[in-house]
């Protein structure tokens, strides 16, 4: 059984994608370089991989940003992952929705129709699912019953979310379409359970079903199913928890407990673990939906098929567990049910409704640059900035906000040329022609900027983490004053979040972390460059603030090489006590001496601009100078 929690914390799809280039390669020139089993190392392919990974982000954005408004709740948080181990369409703590990235190819209709359904299944469970530590979930849980409780909260959580928001109806309904349609019609009975419950699917199709499970099963078993189902969807919680357990109870009876052999058709419903984090809505919020819910006809059961089609086709013995959509061996009555149902999918991707919501969202999806860390988030106190941040912070601001309003279109007048000014001309002054013209200057529009900052908290940077973080909430608050993106990220054997890009910075407390461990940056410059490459903003800037030389840097190095290739300005600035030590290195450097090249090389990480500085203050004043000539459109040295 996987948990959402393991899946958070695995981020298989870039550590596959590392541990994938196994393969020794002896170079021409000696040596050895690593590749996959295509033949292709890892430089070659990181790039079309940070462009994925970028792009699930953006799917995941859209979709956490929709999650949010309807909910109202602004902690929901919506990833899209790329895991070995999720075999499940998604799934949800109460909190955390992951939608599974291996489903997703190219942003389709078809595509973005099903993460819709599944997205708003999850978003039922969110406001609908009992947790595991209300009386309900301690008892299924106890008692090895989250088979049967999985099976019979399907119906009734997505009755409510219809009654809630009727506008979802026929995007679960596409959503139910294409999971059916993806199974051999031999195996459509055994998504009974589920689907009798599904009342907003057409009659004829659950019909279908109906009769397919008779035909396997037998009608006695379909009738008790279909009591227990039916009873059970109509339930409000926690008012109703008894009846809940008991009806639970009896579905058990027939399927199983979760440590015993599955049951043919209620396979994989053990798997999926009640949420844990949130609040549903109340019993009585619950109660009052389900006294509004509208429901179509049920099925009806019994030995004489009477669905779409009007039966259950020739049974075809020996074919496939998963259909791929091959029409081998099927009988005419089941090719009809097939064409049947992918017309009634047309249907719903041709509703206007659906139809501009699939738009808007491809639109979204597209034109979306808001990507969320990966990495976990830091274990951060909050500290009152000093009274000299304070001050810095706001006269930093207001010079950013000047800047920028300088760079604004604007009238330059009193000048030689230009448009005449008719009243200027009024006056007698023979000399003041010189100042009689005005000339409308466009400005510049290029004054938006989006920045990460790296801040080393290894063990080596005792005494000065709160200088530190300080200088970087000094940096985000100004930059955010001119509607700026500033993510902050720290380092040491493990890379964690700060500030994320769309977290504002507090006025007068700044976060504070720790310093622990050793150096090794390459996962938070992965995500510097995943944040920067996906932003639209014209200036796109990186600061590494870290006083020691780095694990892993011929990786580490890559990654800035890479960033500078995308037109974003690196800099590294470099805490050291000992600058006269330093300065000797880089003087002996540029004579050619190759031991002090190969150090320094260790040092700048091949970045734009490489700063030695003694005093934390000093790289604070670096980062001031480089934002304001950028803003200024200067090159910096």
């Amino acid at each position: 059984m996987t948990t959402i929690r393991q899946i958070k914390k695995s981020d298989d799809y870039l550590n596959d994608f590392n541990n994938s280039f196994n393969i020794a390669v002896e170079l021409e020139g000696g040596g050895y370089a690593y590749t996959n089993a295509e033949g292709f190392t890892r430089d070659e392919l990181m790039g079309d991989v940070t462009d994925e990974m970028n792009r699930l982000d953006a799917i995941g954005a859209v979709y956490q940003r929709a999650d949010r408004i309807i909910t109202g709740d602004s902690d929901i948080a919506v990833t899209i992952t790329r895991t070995k181990e999720m075999t499940e369409p998604s799934m949800t703590d109460g909190k955390d929705i992951i939608l599974n990235g291996n489903l997703i190819d190219d942003v389709t209709d078809d595509t973005i129709i099903g993460l819709n359904g599944v997205n708003y299944h999850e978003l039922a469970h969110v406001l609908f699912s009992p947790r595991v530590g209300s009386a309900l979930g301690q008892y299924v849980t106890t008692n090895n019953m989250k088979r049967a409780f999985n099976v019979l909260e399907e119906g009734r959580i997505e009755r409510l979310i219809t009654t809630l928001y009727p506008s979802t109806t026929l995007t679960l309904e596409a959503m139910n379409h294409d999971f059916i349609l993806r199974d051999h019609p031999s195996q459509w009975g055994n998504s009974f359970a589920t689907t009798t419950g599904r009342m907003y699917l057409p009659l004829e199709l659950r019909q279908v079903i109906a009769d397919k499970f008779i035909a396997q099963y037998g009608i006695a078993l379909a009738q008790e199913v279909h009591a227990i189902v039916h009873e059970y969807r109509t339930l409000s919680f926690p008012t109703d928890f008894a009846r809940a357990k008991e009806l639970i109870a009896q579905l058990t009876n027939l399927i199983g407990k979760d440590d015993e052999p599955e049951t043919e058709w209620a396979q994989g419903h053990g798997d999926r673990v009640l949420p844990e984090k949130g609040r549903p809505k109340s019993g009585k919020e619950q109660g009052s939906l389900q006294e509004r819910a509208k429901d179509n006809k049920p099925e009806e059961l019994n030995n004489n098929p009477t669905g779409f089609g009007n039966g259950i086709g020739d049974e075809t013995k020996g074919e496939p567990e998963e259909y791929k959509g091959d029409d081998h061996n099927l009988s005419d009555k089941d090719k009809d049910l097939q064409a049947q149902l992918e017309k009634r999918m047309n249907e719903i991707k041709n509703d206007k409704r659906i139809a501009r919501e699939l738009k808007d969202t491809r639109t979204a999806i597209l034109g979306s640059t808001d990507t969320r860390t990966k990495l976990p988030k830091a274990n951060a106190s909050e500290q009152k900035a000093t009274e000299q941040g304070i001050a810095y912070a706001r006269r930093f601001g207001r010079e950013l906000e000047r800047i920028v309003r300088d760079n604004d279109p604007s009238w330059e007048r009193f000048l030689p040329s230009g448009k005449l000014n008719i009243s200027r001309t009024m006056n007698p002054d023979v000399n003041a022609i010189g100042e009689a013209f005005d000339v409308w200057d466009t400005g510049n529009d290029n004054t938006e900027i989006e920045a990460t900052i790296l801040i080393d908290n290894s063990g080596s940077m005792w005494g000065l983490m709160s200088t530190v973080c300080e200088q970087a909430w000094i940096i985000k608050r100004g930059i955010e004053s001119i509607d700026g993106s500033v993510s902050v990220y720290s380092f040491n054997s493990d890379s964690k979040v700060v500030y994320e890009s769309n977290e504002k910075a507090k006025p007068n407390v700044y976060r504070y972390v720790s310093n622990t461990g050793w150096t090794n940056p390459y996962r938070a410059l992965i995500e510097a460059e995943r944040t920067l490459k996906a932003s639209s903003k014209p200036n796109k800037l990186f600061f590494a603030i870290t006083d020691g030389q780095w694990s892993d840097d011929k990786d580490c190095n890559d990654v800035i090489k890479r960033m500078k290739e995308a037109g974003i300005l690196t800099v590294v600035v470099y805490l050291s006590n000992d600058s006269d030590s330093l300065h000797d290195i880089m003087l002996r450097a540029r004579e050619g001496e190759e031991q002090a090249k190969a150090y320094l090389a260790s040092l700048n990480h091949g970045a734009h601009i490489f700063k030695s500085v003694s005093e934390p203050k000093h790289s604070l004043a670096l980062a001031n100078e480089i934002i304001k000539s950028t803003l200024n459109g200067k090159k910096v040295a």
